[in-house]
């Protein structure tokens, strides 16, 4: 079973103040554990995923969307206990065939991993963060006391020091890494410690710590390996550490000049890295000639990846006409970016993918339209609209339901599409006024009949009730 609580801390003080309070063993059935365990992952996958994306939100939104992350991981630690509890009862049973004990073990060592995990990522209510983590390294050590050799085990040890280091109990922590070392030294983990930590920590949300570690990483010399920078750059660019995103992938590049090993897919990775870093950081004019580059070297050119490039030069150079306010070179822009899509509709011959490339060739018009509006040039912004508004007809008059091809017919994607279609083309012919009310009338009450509960009905309403009013 897992260790105490933390004198003073009470398991359901910490679910009642995120609005879950509860028996966290209520309701589990034995003959229900393997449903259970799944259950407890994808409740854990959703709470997670709600942590991360309130890193990108203004406060108010973020603190709701990490109350919600909280209560889908406050399930999953539940589901994990349960695990725990019916697992250790059926291994310990007379009755339990040693295959089944067996497979009892193997979800126990799962549910066990995953609680420290769970306690590992809870951040609200703040103030019980310390808790939550020693909860966290109480789980991790009874994984590693019923497990020493379990294949969680090099990762359980990672995340505890990680834990002792965020809590700045530096000697606890490198006893973890020291244990790590030791006991399973040609484990992935041992190899990659110090990048291990710094993704850990800034999945834990302490993102200044984790850049912090990448850093030294980089001013380190000859400890680390290509595929180590490229894999630090990729968790820089999630962490939104720009700089030192450009930093790594550069060193990746640097690793491989003067050598065989697979230095095109490093070369290829660093540039593209390279480029989200620059355009993250809106060194969009750097990050322009970056793609540029790419996009023209003979052989890079022939990669897989060129495909990825032509993709972000479509935001990059869009981007860039967007707050450009010469006439000349906002133009150039923008043509950069339709020209890119074109050159990716010959690598995606597929219908799905030609769909998508449509519908962008419209959004990059959209953006073009915006920024003559935000510059006061009306006569300009308005030809654009028309312009997005024949692209968007066009997808709409292509794609629309009809008696061969209904829509209970369509694919989810298509649908998708078609919705999107729909809420994007009727508010640019609203702003066209009358001459496209007719069209507008229609296909309003086409959405509404294909898409009743539709996430853009709002926006369709408004443009059908601008149309009705020009009529």
């Amino acid at each position: 079973m897992l260790a105490a609580l933390p004198a003073g801390i009470q398991i359901s003080d910490s679910f009642r103040d995120i609005g879950d309070g509860g028996d966290p063993l209520a309701d589990i059935a034995p003959d229900r554990i393997p449903a259970q365990l799944n259950l407890g992952m994808l409740q854990q996958k959703r709470g997670f995923a709600l942590f991360q994306a309130a890193e990108t939100n203004e406060a108010a939104a973020a603190a709701e969307l990490k109350k919600s992350g909280a209560v889908f991981t406050v399930k999953a630690v539940k589901a994990f206990m349960a695990v725990d509890k019916e697992t250790e009862a059926a291994i310990a049973s007379k009755m339990t065939s040693k295959q089944d004990k067996g497979k009892f073990a193997a979800m126990r060592e799962a549910a066990l991993y995953l609680l420290g995990d769970s306690w590992q990522r809870m951040c609200v209510p703040e103030d019980k963060i310390p808790a939550f983590r020693k909860r966290a390294v109480a789980a991790f050590e009874s994984y590693l006391k019923a497990f020493p050799k379990g294949k969680y085990a090099p990762q359980s040890l990672v995340k505890i020091g990680t834990i002792h280091t965020a809590e700045k109990d530096m000697e606890s922590s490198q006893k973890a890494f020291e244990r790590l070392q030791t006991d399973f030294p040609e484990s992935d983990e041992a190899k990659n410690s110090v990048p291990r930590l710094a993704k850990t920590l800034i999945d834990m949300g302490l993102r200044a710590e984790g850049v912090a570690q990448y850093k030294q990483m980089l001013s380190s010399s000859g400890k680390f390996t290509a595929p180590q920078f490229l894999a630090a750059g990729d968790a820089l660019l999630e962490a939104r550490s720009w700089d030192t995103a450009q930093a790594a992938f550069a060193k990746a590049a640097d690793l491989v000049k003067d050598t065989t090993n697979n230095v095109l897919g490093v070369t290829a990775r660093s540039l593209l890295g390279q480029a989200k870093a620059l355009a993250g950081a809106q060194r969009l004019a750097e990050a322009h000639d970056l793609l540029e580059k790419f996009i023209g070297d003979e052989k890079l050119s022939r990669s897989a990846l060129v495909v990825d490039a032509y993709h972000m030069l479509v935001d990059v150079a869009s981007e860039e006409g967007r707050t450009e306010k010469d006439d000349t070179m906002r133009g150039k822009y923008f043509n950069a970016a339709v020209g890119a899509i074109k050159k990716v509709r010959r690598y995606r011959p597929d219908q799905a993918d030609q769909d998508m490339l449509d519908l962008l060739s419209g959004d990059v018009l959209v953006r073009k339209m915006e920024a003559e509006e935000a510059m006061n040039l009306k006569e300009q912004a308005r030809e654009t609209c028309g312009r997005a508004v024949v692209t968007f007809q066009a997808f709409l008059m292509a794609h629309e339901p009809t008696p061969d091809h209904p829509a209970d017919k369509m694919t989810p994607q298509q649908l998708v599409n078609l919705e999107r279609c729909y809420s994007t083309a009727l508010p640019l012919m609203a702003k066209l006024g009358q001459s496209q009310s007719e069209l507008v009338l229609k296909y309003g009450a086409a959405y509404a009949e294909l898409f009743p509960d539709g996430k853009h009905r709002t926006a369709v309403q408004n443009a059908v009730n601008q149309a009705k009013a020009d009529r």
